[in-house]
């Protein structure tokens, strides 16, 4: 009877250690960075382009702000004052200000300034 408990036991010990390493597996990963848990490095890009207009700023305050950091990371440019950037936005299909691009997709907010003013 003794040999017949060692068995069982070591069967309960497999049983949860298999338990466990199952619970583990199925969890969601997790990214780190820098050894932080919880961060998110796998974020998702969104640009808010914007002129510095008041529908712009209102914009940018309603938007971009509220946006949740672990699922988003905003790159707001002001593409008054970074003329650079404006072939970029009309290559990502941005027609006025203020817009956001996220994951590639153009969404326009309000109508601030159209991008041929700012040229």
């Amino acid at each position: 009877m003794t040999r017949r408990l060692q068995n069982s036991t070591r069967i309960g010990a497999r049983q949860e250690e298999a338990a466990r390493c199952f619970a583990l597996a199925s969890r969601p990963l997790v990214p780190t960075l820098g050894n932080r848990e919880g961060v998110n490095t796998m974020a998702r890009k969104a640009v808010f382009y914007h002129a510095g207009c008041p529908v712009c700023a209102d914009a940018e305050r309603q938007f971009a702000d509220k946006l949740d950091p672990g699922q988003y990371e905003v790159e707001i440019v002001h593409l008054g004052e970074v003329k650079s950037r404006i072939a970029e936005a009309e290559a990502a299909g941005v027609k006025s200000v203020p817009a956001f691009v996220i994951d590639g997709q153009p969404y326009h907010i309000n109508f601030g300034a159209s991008l041929s003013a700012l040229k």
